[in-house]
């Protein structure tokens, strides 16, 4: 959220909310994701903001159809 809000200049609070208001609105699904690439962290684009072992796990979201 932190590199997303540098880029919009909107503040990480108010990004949030809004992506919780989309998911509990159901226009969003979000799925964590439970491992890494085959390829390894070389090709991934969440390389510098990892932490699969933390509390706050990367996140799948799709639009819902």
């Amino acid at each position: 959220m932190t590199e997303l809000a540098a880029r919009t200049g909107f503040p990480p609070e108010s990004l949030r909310a809004a992506l919780d208001h989309l998911i509990r609105t159901g226009r969003v699904q979000a799925q964590a994701l439970t491992g890494c690439s085959p390829d390894g962290c070389a090709g991934c684009s969440l390389t510098k903001s990892c932490s699969l072992s933390s509390a706050r796990r990367p996140m799948r979201l799709t639009l819902a159809e």
